[in-house]
């Protein structure tokens, strides 16, 4: 995993998911308000479908229009399946300069690379759970047991 951005230690609550899934969700019930993006460490994932590296930063354009970069903590995202070493740099560089330049997010840190989702190995991100993220050493850190009995 990289960390490509943010030195700051960061923490919040996971939430996201397939970021094509996320797009059918937008402007339904589904579609939390805006005040549910506070205090969250955003992650997202491309699935086999492989959207292009520009088609994913259409997407987070959105999620900049809507100001959710200003309220969440952090963004991790999945190594890019299926993706040639040039998409994969493409992409990074696209995530990066979309949050940190086009909507001004310097306050968060943002990890690209992480072996979660559609890749393999596979790891598993608790939704609802409380993570660390610390640039500085690379590191994210789950805060909470994701097999702990919840009330």
């Amino acid at each position: 995993m990289d960390v490509f951005a943010g030195t700051c230690r960061s923490t919040g609550v996971i939430v996201g998911g397939c970021i094509e899934v996320l797009e059918f969700m937008k402007s339904t019930a589904y579609w939390p308000d805006e005040a549910f993006w506070n205090d969250k460490v955003l992650f997202f994932e491309t699935s086999e479908d492989k959207p292009s590296p520009m088609q994913v930063g259409y997407m987070l354009r959105n999620y900049g229009m809507q100001g959710i970069f200003s309220k969440i903590k952090g963004v991790i995202f999945g190594r890019a399946k299926d993706y040639s070493d040039e998409e994969k740099i493409e992409l990074n560089k696209i995530i990066i300069d979309i949050i940190k330049g086009e909507f001004g997010a310097e306050h968060i840190p943002i990890v690209v690379d992480v072996d979660f989702g559609h890749t393999d190995p596979k790891l598993i991100l608790p939704l609802g759970g409380k993570i660390e993220l610390i640039p500085a050493k690379n590191d994210l850190i789950l805060l909470e047991n994701p097999f702990a009995e919840r009330l």
